[in-house]
């Protein structure tokens, strides 16, 4: 005659398998948001790069506009106008460039936003990975 499980064991037995099973899923978790900051980390790594040339232009059209603002000298109408015109396309250019810095330090928040979105998940992530381990842990014990 072969012995019964008691309704004990089985709810033991199905406990531990709905720990593990949650163990695992939470690894999985784990994995996905170590992806996700992976990838916040390269956005904010090309983000800097894109502030960095930015800010390179920004530097070679102040120069430009300091050249042109020093020049001393006469001038034909023709040779005025020519110079207003490169004038008007170099305010044009700083007023683009600081447009787009305006919206790179936007990125730079969101960005700074998420990773510690993502780490607050990644924490809260780990403390029930830790609980759920140290339940089967005690329940490998106490069987």
């Amino acid at each position: 005659m072969r012995p019964r499980c008691s309704a004990a064991a089985a709810y033991a037995a199905d406990r531990k398998k709905v720990l593990k099973e949650l163990l695992r899923l939470k690894a999985r978790r784990e994995a996905r948001l170590r992806r996700l900051l992976a990838q916040v980390s390269r956005d904010e790594r090309q983000n800097e790069a894109n502030a960095r040339e930015g800010d390179t232009q920004l530097a070679r059209l102040a120069r430009t506009r300091h050249a042109m603002l020093s020049w001393r000298g006469r001038a034909t109408v023709g040779d005025m106008g020519r110079r207003a015109r490169e004038m008007q396309g170099v305010l044009r250019g700083v007023y683009a460039l600081n447009e787009e810095r305006c919206r790179l330090r936007q990125a730079r928040a969101l960005l700074e936003e998420r990773r510690r979105a993502l780490l607050q998940a990644r924490v809260t992530l780990m403390k029930q990975q830790e609980k759920l381990t140290l339940v089967l842990t005690d329940d490998d014990y106490q069987n």
